[in-house]
């Protein structure tokens, strides 16, 4: 995690964040706005967002979905 990301999670008031999957994040401000970081960059997702289309897959393992992962993105 880079230096803004680990500040924000030990010193910020009202920010969460989750990892999906290996390499997205989604956090979310103390103003209610949603963001995804990925390698693609940072993209806004607005303040009420469907977070379940970044969800992974069900009914895979851990290792699938790592797969899957790499397969994507080559």
């Amino acid at each position: 995690m880079v230096r803004f990301g680990h500040r924000v999670k030990t010193h910020g008031r009202g920010w969460k964040h989750r990892q999906p999957r290996a390499g997205v994040y989604l956090w979310r401000t103390p103003h209610g706005y949603w963001f995804r970081v990925d390698n693609d960059g940072t993209h806004a997702l607005g303040r009420d967002p469907d977070l379940t289309v970044h969800d992974p897959p069900q009914g895979q393992t851990p290792l699938e979905r790592a797969l899957a992962d790499l397969i994507t993105n080559s």
